[in-house]
């Protein structure tokens, strides 16, 4: 057992255990994930304090048995490393919603606009259906939800070659997208209308067009930058006669494709249509240029 020399702030105090648990249901009490922001203790001193103790008794417990090969050990512990870089992102995520949510604007920290530049026109890449295989490959570490590898079967599509830009999003909202019931799946649709979505999260029209929330400050949505803080009903609005991309069509086509030029959102492919079929935006279905399958947001993915 780990010693707790902050009574405060251990796990096994009554006082904090909802604190360390906010989605793990079987745990026991939560504190809910949309209020983290909420909270104001512990205080930053006992939080790091408690860190303190975690890595002594950590390294404690390693150097207690060096050289022994220990498998559950070992597991445990790369389990916890993987599992707090996970919390590493979420912190980051958190501190950019706040910060966002703020009247003021503040600024997380100063930086010199950086020069616009342009997206290549989007293509999409034709690939072959058949039989893959998908999931971890190797003997490093893998979270169990992409354990055991699997043959998974794909018909042929279509690939978009890089992601959707702010501006790209920013002609849908302006074409009516967000005012297309057609576009949408029922409940994203019901959501749109309850919460009056007019653009991505944060996404603020001063009067004289619309700002994106960043880390440095407020800009004008960009060219060369993927549109983010977009959930699956609006993209999947953005597109209506593309399917949204699983994870398993990703594993498939990564090693198929090779994306263009040096932007980092061209990485990661956005959407995938069926082969033939790239029609677009909220145009497509209100003049009928997409048929009735691919404009209905109950098609079956790929």
């Amino acid at each position: 057992m780990i010693p707790a020399s902050t009574p405060h702030c251990w796990p096994t105090s009554r006082r904090c255990a909802a604190l360390f648990n906010s989605y793990y249901v079987s745990a026991g009490p939560r504190h809910p994930r949309l209020r983290r922001g909420d909270l104001s203790r512990p205080t930053l001193a006992e939080v790091m304090d408690y860190r303190r103790q975690v890595n002594r008794s950590t390294a404690a417990l390693l150097q207690a048995a060096p050289g022994r090969e220990d498998g559950e050990l070992h597991a445990r512990v790369t389990l916890g490393i993987a599992h707090e870089q996970q919390h590493q992102e979420l912190i980051v995520t958190d501190m950019k919603h706040h910060i966002a949510c703020q009247p003021l604007s503040p600024l997380h920290s100063p930086a010199a606009e950086l020069a616009a530049g342009t997206a290549a026109p989007m293509r999409f890449l034709e690939l072959p259906g058949g039989l893959a295989e998908i999931g971890h490959r190797g003997e490093g570490f893998a979270f169990d939800n992409k354990l055991p590898r699997h043959r998974i079967w794909f018909e042929p599509f279509a690939l978009a070659d890089r992601l959707v830009t702010e501006t790209e999003y920013l002609a849908f909202m302006a074409d009516g997208g967000h005012a297309t019931p057609l576009l949408w799946l029922s409940d994203g649709w019901t959501t749109c209308e309850a919460q009056a979505w007019q653009a991505p999260l944060h996404w603020r029209d001063d009067g004289d067009g619309w700002r994106v929330p960043t880390w440095h400050g407020w800009r004008r949505p960009r060219a060369d930058v993927a549109v983010c803080h977009v959930s699956h009903s609006p993209a999947f609005g953005w597109r209506a006669t593309a399917r949204l991309l699983r994870p398993a069509t990703v594993g498939v086509a990564r090693p198929r494709t090779k994306p263009r030029g040096s932007s980092s959102f061209r990485q990661v492919a956005s959407f995938v249509v069926p082969q033939g079929q790239a029609h677009s935006g909220a145009r497509a279905c209100r003049t009928g240029e997409g048929n009735a399958r691919q404009c209905d947001p109950r098609s079956p993915t790929p």
